[in-house]
């Protein structure tokens, strides 16, 4: 991975962008009016682009950047302040104050809209095992500027997102410690239904959800295990999970109370 600037540039963004190679453990290198393209081809690597307002992950392996935006998180939001209900929260059954550790953060929306109803009383954390998309989730949430409602600004902010191996981190919990603790793992059979997960297809995680990692959950959940997943995925079985199907999603939700 290399670090470069956007095409139009400025001191501001040269600095930044060298903070962001020193914190990544990158290479920055100076952008004098090269194409991504050709910074790519001459570097044969990828690169993370810092622009005026956000940073870009142009991969070698995928023609479209990926980058930090709330996506469906805002749409779901405004649904539920129009008292409307979002699959993820009921499933959940979240109310404020509750605590949320999201072990599968990737672009976050999930995280996002939880956030919003646990409110400021409440915790969501959100793990994610690749640092590059953490890094870039983490800069979005805290400085994507949402001016038409503050307190949808303010949920980005309070998610607190690590850098980890899902298994890892919760081995370093407390039993009963969190809430909800909620996956959304990518599979083969998901990944093409989010143009956003499609962005990052070639770099996350496609670990499955094992048995270690299930009883580790289990046991750092104080009210309930969920998991987002396929319509025709096993793991549902394997678990022995309660299913909330959905007729017109691919994606059903599944879970065990604790």
């Amino acid at each position: 991975m290399k670090i470069t600037t956007a095409g139009r540039t400025n001191n501001e963004m040269i600095e930044y962008a060298k903070l962001i190679s020193i914190e990544l453990c990158c290479e920055y290198i100076s952008r004098e009016k090269r194409s991504v393209e050709l910074l790519s081809e001459s570097y044969n690597d990828d690169f993370i682009v810092v622009g005026k307002n956000r940073l870009e992950l142009h991969l070698t392996t995928s023609r479209d950047p990926f980058f930090f935006h709330p996506n469906s998180a805002l749409f779901r939001i405004k649904r539920i302040i129009n008292n409307m209900n979002d699959p993820l929260i009921d499933i959940c059954e979240l109310k404020p104050g509750d605590t949320f550790l999201d072990c599968t953060l990737g672009i976050g929306s999930d995280a996002i809209v939880a956030s919003f109803i646990v409110g400021s009383s409440g915790k969501v954390i959100g793990v994610e095992s690749n640092k590059y998309i953490a890094y870039i989730v983490n800069e979005g949430l805290n400085k994507y500027v949402y001016d038409i409602n503050k307190d949808i600004e303010d949920s980005l902010r309070r998610i607190k997102v690590i850098n980890y191996n899902h298994l890892d981190y919760l081995k370093k919990q407390s039993s009963n410690s969190i809430d909800i603790v909620y996956f959304d793992p990518m599979f083969s059979l998901s990944i093409e239904n989010s143009n956003g997960i499609s962005k990052i297809k070639n770099i996350a995680d496609y670990g499955a959800i094992t048995e270690d990692v299930f009883n580790e959950a289990l046991r750092v959940a104080k009210r309930r295990v969920v998991v987002k997943e396929h319509y025709q995925s096993e793991i549902f079985k394997e678990f022995n999970m309660n299913v909330v199907r959905r007729k017109t999603s691919l994606f059903h939700f599944g879970y065990v109370n604790k």
